[in-house]
């Protein structure tokens, strides 16, 4: 019956691909007739990263020398990282990070959650919390730990290094599509280590790495118009992050820019996607609003006005520790945000978006929640900086100051915010360490 089933749906499939290549060719021909030459040369002149790019990039998939000692150098870095999370005395310290233990749970129940679980106990939050963390990062771990005998901890660990990995070839390629910067290459080594937040949720269980991988091959998609990789990259971070549909967004209006209709109307399925994450909240939690009640009317994620914290809270001296560092955030943030509007509208357009989404939330960890735009607008937007021959002959003064920062930086923050090891214990194998009342919290 299922091989039926399934030919059957290849079979419907086909003929909806058939028929959308048909209306796009009829959009095209459309459009080519309805927008006049002088509307269409405007555009053009002033919106060139929009278009296509004139010259076909040849072997761009392909994995080069270049993706191999990159690769090697984030490998390294991340392993450095976890001999310094040995400093909070426990082999378990990166696999508890704040929210590893959240994403290996939902990994391994599929979201099927009792009433009893580690989350309900510690911190009294009830089982639809889980619906704040999309499947994508945890379908990946799931998809390691099945191949090594359900080896949770074993399966976390290669779904960090694959996110990371797969981010890093995604940006290097971002970079030459766009045509971003003077040396992609140089520029993909520097997003190893900068910004100095991302080098902890590379090296840790978090869903940003992955995130930004779907998001940056959405963007290289809609610059070489494979528009059927660009669908599956768009479901796939909003499957990953409720901010799947800033990316949505973004190249859905770059399309109406150019006055494309079909080819929005196409990047619009995608939304879809987070329709779908949100009635298997109904179907586990019995709540389709289960991740808005938490985080909309439990954490009061997101505040009006913009700069909610600044302007309200500047009052109580203790918040004053916050709101330096979030003045600092989004004064960077704007000055390579004005740089990367002449370097790529869209790219710029997937930035703004994250830097106005930034302005209202009610959050400690701001620098977390900008990352996928802080990190195109601090590398794109200041390569003036990082690729200057003065900068790259110095380069191993800043280094090794770099280093020392961020040594202090990680040991600093994963092996604080962290669960404690029975606890991380018993999301792995509940069977091997179940819970004991008497343990300590």
């Amino acid at each position: 019956m299922a091989k039926y089933i399934s030919k059957i749906s290849i079979y419907f499939f086909n003929i909806l691909l058939k028929k959308l290549l048909i209306a796009q060719k009829v959009m095209d021909e459309f459009k080519e007739k309805s927008i006049s030459s002088h509307q269409k040369s405007f555009s053009e002149k002033w919106m060139p990263s929009l278009y296509l790019n004139k010259e076909p990039i040849h072997n761009l998939w392909k994995i080069t020398k270049d993706d191999i000692d990159l690769s090697f150098y984030m490998i390294i870095v991340i392993f450095i990282t976890w001999v310094l999370s040995l400093a909070g005395g426990s082999f378990l310290t990166i696999l508890a990070y704040w929210d590893g233990p959240n994403y290996v749970f939902a990994a391994r129940t599929l979201y099927n959650i009792s009433n009893d679980n580690p989350w309900t106990r510690e911190f009294q939050y009830q089982p639809s919390y889980f619906a704040c963390h999309f499947p994508g990062f945890p379908l990946v771990i799931r998809f390691f730990s099945t191949i090594f005998f359900n080896c949770y901890w074993l399966g976390d660990l290669c779904a960090i290094v694959f996110c990371s990995l797969a981010s890093l070839y995604a940006f290097r390629r971002l970079l030459i599509v766009y045509n971003a910067v003077v040396d992609p290459k140089w520029t993909a080594f520097l997003y190893i280590f900068i910004p100095i937040r991302f080098l902890i949720y590379r090296s840790v269980g978090a869903s940003e790495p992955l995130f930004c991988f779907y998001c940056y091959m959405a963007l290289i998609c809609y610059k070489t118009d494979h528009l059927m990789m660009m669908l599956f990259a768009l479901i796939g971070a909003c499957i990953t992050r409720i901010e799947g549909l800033s990316i949505v967004g973004t190249i859905g209006l770059c399309y109406l820019l150019k006055l494309d209709l079909f080819r929005a109307i196409f990047t619009a399925i995608s939304f879809l996607a987070t329709g779908l994450v949100f009635l298997m909240h109904k179907y586990r939690f019995g709540d389709i609003y289960a991740y808005f009640k938490f985080n909309m009317e439990g954490m009061r994620l997101i505040r009006f006005p913009p700069f909610y914290l600044i302007l309200n809270d500047s009052k109580n001296f203790k918040e004053l520790v916050n709101i330096y560092p979030t003045l600092y955030l989004h004064f960077v943030f704007l000055l390579g945000l004005i740089v990367v509007f002449h370097v790529s509208l869209p790219l710029a357009i997937f930035s703004t978006v994250y830097f106005l989404y930034n302005t209202l939330l009610n959050h400690i960890d701001r620098y977390r929640y900008a990352l996928p735009g802080y990190t195109l607008t601090l590398l794109i937007g200041f390569d003036c900086l990082w690729s200057h021959p003065k900068f790259k002959n110095n380069f191993l003064i800043f280094a090794y100051f770099y280093i020392f920062i961020a040594i202090l930086y990680c040991i600093g923050n994963i092996c604080t915010n962290r669960s404690s090891d029975e606890f991380i214990l018993e999301v792995l194998n509940p069977v091997k360490y179940p819970y004991k009342p008497s343990q300590q919290k």
